[in-house]
């Protein structure tokens, strides 16, 4: 049986290794070459990927494998002017000996895979002009301990599995970050609390999938689609439970929820007994799955739909009928 963790990594393992590094010859400063996506510019030992018609650059690497200290300028000299380094290429930094990262002023993106399994970076501080960071982009960096987003930006999107399995203890998703990937929080073992902007409409599949610390989660009273009940997240209308993953001891699901998503209370070690309501109809897939303390499952009437999967990796598992509206348990 594969553990949740490996389940995680599995899944990202395929999308982090279609594509390998961007391997390219070029003398060290201030040196062209020519390459598929662009103009591959070599500047202070870095990498840059130019963009001619929009006279922007972005990272690609850098000259040097056992580079610890990442220094992103906001600007780079070239073609007798300075233009604007706006974004971190795919896989750029991926396995790199990094421990450090200072993101130039101007970065608007950081590419797929970028940082990825880089387990020396500590911290990172997103740019108030970013406004993706896509899959995968800090998978596995496993000393990464503090992500500190700019409240003021621009951050519409965190990609599917961009923070899985990093160290992070505490994040705050800001006002304007829309789309949160699946995954994307995955198997972060120390993540405590979380704060969630006014414009999530997105919500990713598992996105906090296995973070059993987590015991705290806020979300802004203006937020329109989704709100925080007891550390559990419903639809603003309640009638889906969207996440569980902060949910511990023995749990009532509100009435009048109707659903519970997909992968809801993924890999959570932290529910022993849970009462599902009247007005539940659907259980997504893999809604309770490895959820292995979870030994009693309360029910009042029956459900229209099961999804697959919904009780994986349970063991020892009761299932208690309850008579509705007095809640005794029948035989």
């Amino acid at each position: 049986m594969k553990s949740s963790k490996n389940r995680i990594v599995y899944r990202f393992l395929c999308m982090l290794f279609v594509l390998s590094f961007l391997v390219v010859l070029a003398e060290k400063h201030h040196i062209k070459a020519d390459n598929e996506d662009g103009q591959l510019f070599i500047y202070d030992g870095l990498k840059f990927i130019i963009d001619e018609e929009n006279k922007t650059a972005s990272v690609a690497g850098s000259e040097s494998e056992s580079l610890t200290k990442l220094t992103v300028p906001d600007t780079i000299y070239y073609g007798e002017a300075y233009i604007p380094v706006t974004g971190i290429d795919e896989y750029a930094f991926q396995g790199s000996s990094l421990k450090t990262i200072n993101l130039g002023a101007n970065i608007t993106y950081i590419g797929e895979g970028a940082f990825s399994f880089s387990e020396n970076i500590k911290k990172v501080s997103i740019p108030k002009k970013c406004e993706r960071i896509d899959d995968a982009a800090f998978f596995m960096c496993t000393g990464l301990k503090t992500v500190s987003i700019n409240k003021k930006g621009v951050l519409s999107v965190i990609g599917s599995g961009a923070f899985a399995g990093t160290a992070v203890t505490s994040i705050a998703i800001p006002n304007a970050t829309v789309t949160l990937g699946d995954a994307a929080f995955a198997e972060c073992n120390a993540l405590k609390s979380v704060t969630i902007g006014k414009k999530l409409k997105n919500f990713g599949t598992g996105a906090f999938a296995g973070c059993n610390a987590l015991t705290k989660i806020t979300i802004s009273d203006k937020n329109k689609y989704f709100l925080a009940d007891e550390n559990i997240i419903y639809t603003k209308d309640r009638t889906e439970l969207v996440c569980g993953a902060a949910a511990s001891g023995q749990l009532k699901i509100s009435e009048g929820t109707v659903k519970v998503a997909e992968r809801a209370f993924e890999a959570n070690t932290k529910i022993t007994s849970l009462e599902l309501p009247d007005s539940l109809e659907t259980v997504g897939e893999g809604a309770f799955i490895n959820c292995t303390s979870l030994k009693e499952l309360k029910l009042i009437g029956g459900l229209k739909e099961l999804g697959e999967n919904v009780f994986y990796g349970i063991e020892g598992l009761k299932f208690v009928q309850l008579s509705q509206g007095e809640g005794q348990y029948e035989d």
